[in-house]
């Protein structure tokens, strides 16, 4: 079975959840994008670091998901 490729953009809204989601089903998270340009996303590298995934930090989202063409894109 395939793993799903799954991106994030940006750090902030609701994302706590999708990373406790990650965590609960051992779901890798492959990449993460500034959702703009104000945005610091380091806690959230820290934090998929900790559960174990090490997405690659893109500086655009819009060419991270022409890159990963992921199946899953947290916002």
């Amino acid at each position: 079975m395939r793993k799903l490729k799954i991106v994030q953009v940006g750090s902030s809204g609701h994302y706590e959840y999708a990373l406790s989601t990650v965590k609960k089903y051992n779901l890798d998270v492959v990449a993460i994008a500034l959702g703009d340009e104000t945005e610091d996303i380091t806690n959230a590298i820290k934090d998929y670091n900790r559960i174990g995934c090490n997405p690659a930090v893109c500086d655009n989202w819009k060419s991270m998901l022409d890159e990963y063409e992921p199946d899953i894109v947290i916002v």
